[in-house]
């Protein structure tokens, strides 16, 4: 996936996330991700990558389950994307 690409659809990643948890170091996970991509810092969006997907594997069978997530496919999507790009860079 191209970075361009990446940063279009950052913004709804970051929403999706930030609507399910209020978890201060994956919220800050996700602002310092938007900041390292757009300044082109790979080492440090790598990193962050690897920290938000641990978490989305830690936690998308709880949220698959939680009768109270509403966006579901958006969760899935995310995920998805951050393991596009990830594996891209």
């Amino acid at each position: 996936m191209e970075r361009e690409v990446f940063i279009i659809e950052m913004d709804g990643i970051i929403k999706t996330i930030e609507s399910y948890t209020n978890d201060p170091f994956i919220n800050s996970y996700t602002r310092n991700l938007k900041i390292s991509v757009k300044n082109k810092e790979n080492e440090i969006s790598s990193k962050l990558i690897i920290k938000l997907l641990e978490w989305y594997e830690q936690n998308m069978d709880v949220i698959e389950k939680d009768e109270f997530v509403f966006n579901l496919k958006a969760h899935r999507k995310s995920f998805l994307l951050l393991k596009e790009y990830f594996e891209t860079y």
